[in-house]
């Protein structure tokens, strides 16, 4: 057995050893270079990933969602540009009030020569917050439907797990599901379906309109032929794969919701594309 006046003294050795490391500013100077140059060392020693590929650029387009309001892609005037036009208006009459000109018209004791030009600037500003203008906007695209197999347990809750992790990027990210039977799936029955998949409101679309219109986006996105690679199969089967579409309605990447690393793989991409510009 040792000795414990041995013991002792080992430890105390060690301790004093630490107290005249510690005490020394030198020491703290090295230790806070060293910590302050990691950043760097990793950037050295850990590449940048590869670009991401850039595909097809998806062809303007006009649907209406789950709200009964427009979907789409178009590169005119947005309602929101048109609401804040008509609220001038109300700014004008305003010069110096400070707040926002709807939070004017919403104030109880508002002028009545002003109750024109405030119910103006408040539908318009309704009318911008419920159209959905994917232009400059990064979405994923994915084909749903109200009644149809593939729509499984494992899809849902990749797309929920894409909803989730990007939720940080509010009004700049879009989901949309473009469904495979509009002829049945109306506003009605998408926002149901959007209720019982606890999708968010302000960060999911579900899109329909007529027939021939839906399947032509779907097919943009997902089945046309060209000399980039593509999702094979009809629109109707391709519930389980994504598509995710920059700013600039170039669409930059394919995964299959069935398999977790690919839904990983989905939420890095978004995060490339989002740091890395398109």
């Amino acid at each position: 057995m040792s000795d414990p006046a041995d013991t002792n003294r080992f430890w105390g050795r060690v301790h004093e050893r630490i107290a005249e490391l510690v005490g020394r500013p030198r020491n703290w100077l090295l230790f806070s270079l060293m910590l302050g140059s990691y950043p760097l060392i990793h950037i050295a020693t850990h590449p940048l990933p590869d670009p991401i590929p850039i595909y097809d650029q998806v062809e303007p387009f006009e649907l209406i969602d789950h709200r009964g309001e427009k979907v789409g892609i178009w590169r005119g005037r947005s309602p929101r540009e048109e609401a804040i036009d008509v609220c001038d208006a109300v700014a004008q009459a305003y010069p110096e009030d400070r707040r926002a000109p709807d939070q004017i018209c919403e104030a109880p004791s508002l002028p009545e020569e002003h109750a024109a030009i405030c119910k103006s600037c408040l539908d318009a500003r309704d009318r911008g917050r419920l159209h959905v203008n994917l232009h400059h906007k990064i979405w994923v695209a994915t084909v749903i439907c109200s009644d149809c197999d593939e729509m499984s347990e494992q899809v849902q809750k990749s797309v929920y797990k894409i909803q989730h992790h990007s939720r940080a990027m509010g009004k700049h990210f879009k989901i949309v599901g473009f469904t495979s039977q509009p002829e049945t799936d109306t506003p009605e029955v998408l926002d149901a379906l959007g209720s019982k998949l606890k999708a968010s409101r302000g960060m999911r679309s579900f899109a329909t309109g007529d027939p021939q219109a839906v399947a032509a986006v779907i097919d943009n996105i997902f089945n046309r032929h060209t000399a980039t690679r593509r999702i094979d199969g009809a629109p109707k089967h391709n519930q389980h794969q994504v598509a995710i579409i920059d700013p600039g309605g170039y669409i930059r990447g394919y995964y299959d919701l069935r398999d977790e690393e690919a839904v990983d793989r989905c939420l890095v991409d978004i995060g490339l594309v989002v740091n890395r510009g398109f």
